[in-house]
């Protein structure tokens, strides 16, 4: 684990860590301005680092019996997205460590809902293979406009975007236009990157909100640079 970075002006931290012997930190973790999810084995000292570098309350669960937490749901500081395969016991888990989240089973055919949504608390940006019913329902949990759309072509938009309150990481290909989509739906600005050594889905590798960073344990210089410059403004 390295030393993590602190940006004086805004006193945002970036961590580098690995979970379960991995850099994919963002196939694990979700976060957003008050709790972090993360699937239970996680040692101590890491929820600690994830605990005191996002300044969050971290709660343990499983989705579906599945460690995969940021894979199989979303989240805005205003509620929780989890699939109908999330299991009755771990809904209310997670109700009862974030009491004051409206968490919520979207009934649709797709589980994997963290690569299908990218959100904040200002906006969010879905798949365009949900239905405009699977759309209202996200827009009513996460408490903000969902606009349906692709990222770089692609409709797994959730894992080549990562957004907070302050900024957004997106797939390094992405065009002028994405990143227009972004800053018009969730009203940030975003930066070009990748993550551990050239992975493009930066969402595999981040867990980020508006007051820290975690990145995975291979993430390089030039990666930490944008990741920073997008995500510390």
């Amino acid at each position: 684990m390295r030393k993590g970075v602190v940006s004086d002006a805004s006193a945002v931290t970036v961590e580098s860590i690995d979970i379960f012997g991995t850099p994919y930190v963002g196939l694990f973790l979700s976060a957003n301005e008050r709790y972090c999810l993360a699937p239970r084995g996680v040692t101590k000292k890491k929820l600690s680092v994830i605990q005191s570098s996002l300044r969050v309350d971290v709660v343990e669960s499983t989705i579906a019996n599945s460690n995969l937490i940021g894979v199989m749901m979303s989240m805005n500081s205003n509620g929780i997205l989890v699939p109908y395969t999330a299991l009755e016991e771990e809904v209310l888990s997670i109700k009862g460590g974030m009491r004051e989240m409206n968490v919520s089973v979207l009934r649709s055919k797709f589980t994997a809902l963290g690569n299908l949504i990218v959100t904040n608390d200002f906006g969010a940006i879905v798949s365009n293979e949900f239905t405009r019913r699977e759309v209202a329902a996200i827009e009513d949990v996460l408490g903000v406009e969902a606009v349906q759309s692709s990222i770089c072509g692609r409709p797994y938009v959730g894992s080549i975007c990562l957004a907070t309150n302050r900024g957004a990481v997106i797939w390094v290909d992405a065009t002028d236009t994405d990143l227009k989509l972004v800053k018009d739906v969730l009203r940030v600005e975003a930066v070009r990157t990748t993550v551990n050594r050239g992975n493009k889905f930066v969402r595999s590798g981040i867990v980020a909100n508006s007051k820290g960073v975690v990145v995975g344990a291979t993430t390089i210089g030039p990666e930490l640079l944008n990741i920073s410059r997008a995500l510390m403004r």
